[in-house]
């Protein structure tokens, strides 16, 4: 279903841009008609000024718009995956910076156009070039903290030598043109220009588009990067490299294009999901279309051409904030705050404080009788607690509409079956009760909802099989599908791979990824299996004894040495594609 829909909005996408391609050259102060652009571009006869306004003016300032739309939207991808930064832009590391020096600098000399655009070129290279030198980028030991803060000191040194220039430059004569050249504008691409800032756009696009299916490990810690195959130093380097060529390229040729790099990644991931092997090509034809739409409207809205960056920011601006917008609705986090709970005289929470973020896959370990499955009934509001508070989305959970908590949160608990068993379908179909009132029945937008779960659980298959004749992967992946009805923002399970053999347990845990990756969906389980939560979360809770836990990320919870003081026993842990925490002996 994700693949159909990706293909979807590729074949869309590329659709519009070729349109409105075909549009761009028709429109603008000079009028072309679709008759004389079709016979134009089959060599026969026209007017000489429409061969020189289209082949000499607007079709390289077309393919340049794309190429740079395209090529920015790739780089912000590909540094907000590296730096696991929604925020990162193809600037992070001060190349548009850098290139808007030697632009300057340029122009106060009194060089022409040529000159603007290699002298930009070059100090954008430089300017990554000095984030290597100083942060060390290449070294195989060196933090992603240390390169995004490099870049931010290089970023400062060369926007404070480009207000010095334009503190030096003539206010009545260069000036103006600093100012002008630094909001971006196509006007001056010609076929010269795109023969010198087209290809280094196009080789590191390209090269983003190859290693797109590496972008999904780049932001991983060392250890799990090695684990997995992956050089990390060299993956790094190609990825910052590829979008320095990209964004110089474009700020030499092009000015500063602003908010492109930021705004189409996060509209790709909506389209297609968080998956970079379809996140990067999307972004590429998005970004193509979205740069092609502004600079026509920024040179056909009115007699004088409005510089794109302030139409990119009218633009994108706007369309940020409803995204974010969107996005906060989608979201929901979990904080416990100074939790305790007793069972009889038994610690079972001891004052435990942590926060569960948006979007992530948290495992509650520890071992039997630690207190897992009551850690989650206390959240979920089963159990109630001896003292502290749960909030969600910063509201405590005893304020929280029951009917409305429970549309945003889905439990599915152990798979056993009912005593009066039913079709899957029905089952499933059980989900939308809290969506209906007392006396409604399911309608035809309850039963497409359910059939969304059912293929998003990958059973929509056996919908008319009775539940009784399922195995237990089945039935699990039923239960999944009927809290997947709810259409939660938070999805809770209690042991959703215990008792199933491995075939089955891999089909939920993957289920559960997915649902994460593609969806945003936040996915809290508890579970037996140490490796499970490796391969599966990205969070995890560690039940240490005596009602006391640890939080974090799972590379920094599940060591050694944690795990032995929490299960008693030595462990060693295998790395590889999957790994293996195996107990070899009592401590």
């Amino acid at each position: 279903m994700v693949k159909k829909r990706y293909y979807a909005v590729m074949t869309g996408t590329i659709i519009v841009l070729v349109i409105f391609a075909l549009y761009a050259l028709c429109k603008g102060q000079y009028m072309i008609s679709f008759e004389e652009l079709v016979r134009a571009f089959t060599g026969k006869q026209v007017q000489a000024n429409v061969i020189t306004v289209l082949f000499r003016i607007r079709l390289p300032r077309i393919i340049m718009a794309a190429a740079a739309g395209a090529g920015l939207s790739a780089a912000g991808a590909a540094f907000q995956s590296m730096f696991a930064n929604p925020l990162a832009t193809p600037d992070t590391l001060g190349t548009s910076n850098g290139a808007s020096f030697g632009a300057a600098l340029a122009i106060l000399l009194g060089a022409g156009t040529a000159g603007i655009q290699v002298s930009a070129l070059f100090s954008g290279l430089l300017a990554i070039a000095l984030v290597f030198l100083v942060s060390g980028a290449s070294r195989r030991n060196v933090s992603i903290l240390t390169v995004v803060l490099s870049g931010m000191v290089i970023s400062s040194l060369f926007s404070a030598l480009v207000s010095f220039v334009k503190f030096v430059a003539d206010p009545n004569d260069v000036l103006p043109v600093i100012t002008y050249w630094l909001m971006g504008s196509l006007s001056s691409i010609n076929l010269k220009s795109l023969y010198t800032g087209l290809p280094l756009i196009v080789i590191g696009t390209f090269i983003l588009y190859l290693i797109r299916y590496r972008m999904n490990v780049i932001s991983l810690s060392k250890e799990e990067a090695v684990s997995l195959g992956v050089n990390l130093p060299v993956v790094r380097t190609v990825v910052i490299v590829s979008a320095a060529l990209i964004t110089a390229s474009v700020t030499a040729m092009c000015g500063v294009i602003s908010w492109i790099g930021l705004l189409i990644p996060h509209i790709s991931r909506m389209l297609v999901g968080n998956d970079n092997s379809r996140v990067i090509p999307c972004s590429i034809v998005c970004g193509g279309l979205f740069l092609v739409v502004i600079d026509t409207l920024a040179r056909t809205l009115t007699v004088s051409e409005i510089p794109v960056s302030i139409l990119t920011s009218i633009v994108g601006a706007p369309v940020f904030i409803l995204l974010l917008k969107n996005r906060r609705c989608t979201e929901m986090s979990i904080e416990a705050i100074d939790l305790s709970f007793t069972y009889g005289e038994r610690m079972i929470l001891d004052h435990v404080s942590f926060l569960i973020p948006d979007h992530s896959i948290t495992t509650v370990l520890g071992p039997n009788g630690a207190g897992k499955t009551t850690l989650l009934k206390v959240l979920l509001g089963f159990e109630k607690m001896d003292g502290g508070h749960v909030r969600y989305d910063g509201k405590n959970l005893h304020e929280l509409v029951q009917k409305e908590f429970w549309k945003n949160v889905g439990y599915v608990p152990q798979a056993k079956q009912s005593i009066f068993p039913l079709t899957v379908e029905e089952t499933v179909l059980t989900g939308r009760t809290g969506n209906l009132s007392m006396f409604e029945k399911p309608g035809k937008d309850d039963f497409s909802i359910c059939e969304e779960a059912m293929h998003k659980a990958g059973i929509f298959h056996l919908k008319d099989r009775n539940c009784s004749t399922l195995s237990g992967g089945e039935l699990q992946l039923v239960h999944i599908a009927r809290a997947l009805a709810a259409r939660p923002r938070i999805l809770v399970l209690d042991e959703p791979e215990t008792g199933l053999d491995f075939e089955n347990q891999l089909m939920v845990l993957e289920l559960l990824k997915q649902l994460n990756e593609e969806d945003g969906m936040t996915v809290v389980y508890n579970t037996h299996y140490p490796d499970h939560a490796i391969d599966f979360s990205t969070h995890t809770i560690l039940f240490m004894g005596e009602g006391k836990i640890i939080y974090g990320p799972h590379e920094q919870i599940l060591t050694k040495k944690n795990m032995e003081h929490a299960f008693h026993v030595s462990v060693e842990i295998f790395r590889g594609k999957r790994h293996a925490v195996i107990p070899v002996g009592k401590e």
